[in-house]
């Protein structure tokens, strides 16, 4: 799969994966009934391209609520980010946050993970 495009509704982001561009981007609410159906393409998206990036990579990470299984999902793909930062990749996260819930979840992120990631209050 080269691009996958979703479009915002009550349960599931917006969600745009560009492998061309290196641009990834997701926003809005995530509280999916099936998180594996929503993040397992985004997953196989992502090891895919984790197997050829292009120079420079950015993640976008613009939430206004994710559930706990959306949250595990989310640490299972940056896993697969954080692999090419080890590898001396250029990629860069930005986490977007508004609320003291989504600091907690950005703080979460970059406690437990090696890539750095940017928290940035709305």
């Amino acid at each position: 799969m080269d691009n996958l495009h979703s479009d915002l509704t009550n349960s599931i982001p917006i969600i745009e994966l560009n492998i061309h561009t290196g641009f990834f981007k997701f926003s809005g609410k995530s509280i999916p009934e099936n998180a594996i159906k929503v993040y397992q393409p985004i997953m196989n998206t992502v090891i895919d391209y984790c197997k050829s990036p292009v120079e420079n990579t950015t993640v976008i990470l613009d939430f206004e609520y994710v559930n706990t299984s959306s949250s595990k999902w989310l640490f299972y793909i940056l896993e697969k980010f954080e692999t090419l930062y080890i590898k001396k990749h250029k990629i860069s996260i930005s986490f977007f946050y508004e609320d003291e819930s989504m600091l907690l979840t950005g703080r979460y992120l970059t406690n437990n993970l090696a890539i750095p990631i940017d928290l940035i209050k709305k």
